[in-house]
């Protein structure tokens, strides 16, 4: 799960860099010190993150109908309610709310493809923590859970391709990279 997440995560951001505005620096507003601790305290905060919409979206509801012959059915509403308590988050739009329904449908399939509830969360984690702590995007429009990333981003756009400030789930390049990604498991 974890390699899952890091590189669907790593195409999304190839996938703007090569076709829009996103580039990276190193961070050098922060010392090795803040980095460090900015890296480990944001891994546990999205560690537990991950872990409660898990078991809120994809174990009991999914899990629930799945056991019932309703597995698709599941991941559609656990999906739609997934981008649903997205919605309200700083700048999201249509394409930021539709790439996070995805994300609950590639986070369905990959719990049916594995019934490992465990696999998902790494996927979830890796995707949060990497976005965040390494390339220094923000996280579904969240930019205070990580205060000092690896990477600084500098996003020119386009906004539909990159995300620019609710981060690159509100782009178009984190819909392929989903797309691609539900597509191989």
């Amino acid at each position: 799960g974890l390699l899952a997440g890091v590189v669907t995560m790593s195409a999304a951001v190839l996938i703007a860099s090569a076709f829009g505005g996103l580039r990276f620096a190193l961070d050098t507003g922060h010392s090795r010190e803040e980095i460090v601790s900015s890296l480990v305290i944001s891994l546990l905060i999205f560690a537990v993150g991950a872990a409660f919409e898990e078991v809120l979206f994809r174990g009991y509801i999914l899990q629930t109908f799945n056991r019932s012959g309703l597995g698709w059915f599941a991941i559609l509403l656990t999906s739609a309610f997934f981008g649903f308590v997205h919605i309200r988050n700083p700048d999201a739009g249509a394409i930021s709310t539709i790439n996070t329904v995805l994300a609950g449908v590639w986070f369905g399939v990959a719990y049916l493809k594995t019934r490992d509830l465990w696999f998902v969360w790494g996927m979830h984690l890796m995707w949060n923590w990497q976005q965040g702590s390494i390339f220094g995007i923000e996280v579904s429009g969240l930019t205070d859970i990580t205060t000092a990333p690896l990477l600084k981003e500098i996003d020119r756009g386009p906004m539909w391709l990159t995300g620019e400030s609710y981060g690159i789930e509100g782009g178009i390049a984190c819909t392929v990279a989903i797309v691609i990604s539900i597509a191989a498991i």
